[in-house]
């Protein structure tokens, strides 16, 4: 990610680009203005973006179109995308997850909650960029050291493939938020995925997530963490689940309407094929220091 960030924001009305303009340039960023779908796909293809504000309801190509059209696209995977909307409904929500938004802000927005919404999701892409650099720079020194042992060693080969297979393993993000109950009221499919990998649960919006969670330590972890969040706390947290023996980075988002607390939205990023890959990396360099 730059220095200054680069902020696309998609609205059909004018003066609401305008007022995101307004808030958004004294705050550090770099705003470029689409009035429809197909303006902003362009602006996508001609720009490098770091993140994109949404609306919804627009004319023609409505937001979760051009969400969907945006992830066809393999260079933006994991581009952030809040979609900005008055819709409110459950079933509306869970759409724009299924097309692969990142996070929602609904009409009329906190000012507050927007910047913490759009700094938590470019932390997020500022760590998959720089893990992206990361991955380079180690096949590049792993083709390097190949060449120079001319394929000799099968150790470093063994090495070599293991280190392959992490770097170019899925890196998909986890999403979910709960009420102040503790139930879903949204996930993404890469939740639901994991849940039922690690959990054998099918997970519904409406279930308890720490209920879903039968190791008792991660439950009492989760508990405290959701307490920490619906008491309007924005913090990230990396957590080590031993049964499962993975890494996982957790950034906890209060979820407000106005000022009050109404739940919490939680991005997860499986983190343990970075620590791996550090791992290895550091044994492959004392082996041939």
């Amino acid at each position: 990610m730059k220095a200054k960030p680069v902020i696309l924001v998609v609205d059909d009305q004018i003066q609401n680009n305008e007022l995101l303009e307004a808030y958004l340039v004294p705050e550090g960023y770099e705003i470029i203005k689409a009035t429809s779908g197909e303006e902003a796909l362009q602006k996508l293809a001609d720009n490098q973006i770091d993140l994109i504000l949404l609306d919804v309801m627009m004319p023609g190509m409505d937001g979760f179109e051009v969400t969907r059209r945006i992830r066809q696209d393999p260079k933006n995977k994991l581009m952030p995308i809040i979609l900005v909307t008055a819709l409110k409904e459950t079933e509306d929500r869970i759409q724009g997850i299924k097309a692969g938004c990142d996070d929602y802000i609904s009409k009329p927005f906190d000012k507050m909650e927007l910047f913490a919404r759009i700094q938590s999701l470019l932390k997020i892409k500022a760590y998959n960029d720089t893990m992206s650099n990361y991955r380079k720079e180690l096949e590049s020194e792993v083709i390097n050291m190949t060449d120079e042992l001319k394929q000799s060693n099968t150790a470093l080969e063994e090495q070599k493939a293991h280190l392959s297979a992490i770097i170019n393993g899925p890196n998909d993000i986890l999403i979910f938020s709960l009420n102040r109950e503790y139930r879903y009221t949204s996930f993404n499919d890469n939740h639901r995925k994991a849940m039922k990998k690690e959990w054998q649960i099918d997970i519904q919006i409406g279930m308890s997530y720490p209920e879903c969670i039968t190791a008792p330590d991660l439950k009492t972890a989760a508990l405290r963490s959701i307490g920490r969040a619906l008491a309007g706390e924005h913090f990230i947290e990396v957590q080590y689940q031993p049964i499962l023996f993975v890494w996982w980075e957790l950034n906890w988002n209060p979820i407000k309407n106005k000022n009050t607390v109404i739940g919490t939205s939680v991005f997860v990023q499986d983190i343990t094929n970075r620590r791996r890959s550090q791992e290895i990396a550091r044994g492959v360099r004392r082996e041939f220091s």
